[in-house]
């Protein structure tokens, strides 16, 4: 769910929004009608930049290859619930594709 509030609204009460935050209640704070900021609870996980720097930190081999995506496929297909697997294989391969395509991006400027 998503709530639009005012500036001022924030400012008078923080503390109920911040409530409402935690109840996993989007905030949009406007200001003239037009959105200037967004208050949401903090996402977990890990960029996977910070993945491979975690892993290399502990002698890791892990690339920015085209293996990385089959690599994901594996270790999902390997959980035993399915319905789940076969979400987080959806979001981690289009993550994974994308973060290819910015490394190849980047040694093309090279």
């Amino acid at each position: 769910m998503t709530v639009r509030i005012s500036e001022s609204e924030l400012v008078r009460d923080a503390h109920s929004i911040l409530a409402r935050v935690q109840e996993g209640v989007k905030i949009v704070v406007e200001q003239d009608h037009r959105p200037i900021a967004v208050i949401t609870t903090p996402t977990t996980g890990r960029l996977l930049s910070e993945a491979i720097a975690f892993a290399e930190a502990r002698g890791s081999s892990v690339t920015f290859d085209g293996g990385l995506v089959k690599d994901v496929e594996e270790g999902i297909a390997g959980h035993a619930r399915s319905d789940l697997a076969e979400a987080l294989k959806a979001g981690y391969k289009a993550m994974a594709q994308r973060d290819l395509a910015i490394a190849e991006d980047w040694s093309a400027a090279e």
